[in-house]
């Protein structure tokens, strides 16, 4: 549970209080979203990406508020329920890049989830804006999740800085199915 974004919506929740309660009610349903999400989820090894995007697309629509609807997660990925992450991957990524990216209406921030090429990693991709000073706790929860990937792939977690472009890739869990195999004989 993250309580910089708790304390940061609540902030955020009394401005909006006293010009839009419709509003207002919008960003508590998306927090609650979230931390039901991951309350739900904290017991759990693996969770279909389809999950996890729709908790990440409430944590977009939670600081959108903030950031003035200049956050924006672009998915090419087709089959999400086939894919399976470690509970809270994308939202933890998220939090570190907003977290630590200067973003205005003159830089928005976009955000691209795809599958690299040979399917391997799932990649989180967005164009470089660093803020002058680093979030730390975001900083080490990102760490603490690369460090939790070592249990479910050999492939490493990787973050690539290319030019202007940041990747972030996800090793691909594969996860081994309980059905036995057939032999023809």
């Amino acid at each position: 549970i993250n309580p910089d974004l708790l304390y940061e919506s609540l902030e955020n929740l009394i401005l909006t209080l006293q010009h839009n309660v419709d509003h207002a009610e919008e960003q508590i349903d998306y927090l609650a979203g979230i931390y039901r999400y991951s309350l739900i989820n904290r017991h759990k090894e693996l969770i279909s990406l389809e999950e996890e995007l729709q908790a990440a697309q409430q944590l977009i629509n939670l600081l959108n508020y903030k950031y003035q609807n200049q956050l924006n997660l672009l998915n090419s990925i087709k089959n999400t329920h086939e894919i399976q992450l470690i509970p809270g991957s994308i939202l933890v990524t998220l939090d570190s890049i907003v977290r630590n990216t200067l973003i205005s209406k003159q830089s928005p921030l976009v955000v691209r989830l795809y599958l690299e090429e040979g399917d391997e990693y799932l990649v989180l991709q967005h164009t470089i804006n660093d803020r002058l000073q680093l979030h730390k706790e975001s900083l080490q929860a990102f760490v603490r999740l690369q460090r939790a990937y070592t249990f479910f792939s050999e492939n490493p977690f990787v973050q690539v800085k290319a030019g202007k472009e940041n990747y972030i890739k996800f090793p691909l869990v594969q996860v081994p199915t309980d059905e036995p195999v057939s032999t023809h004989e």
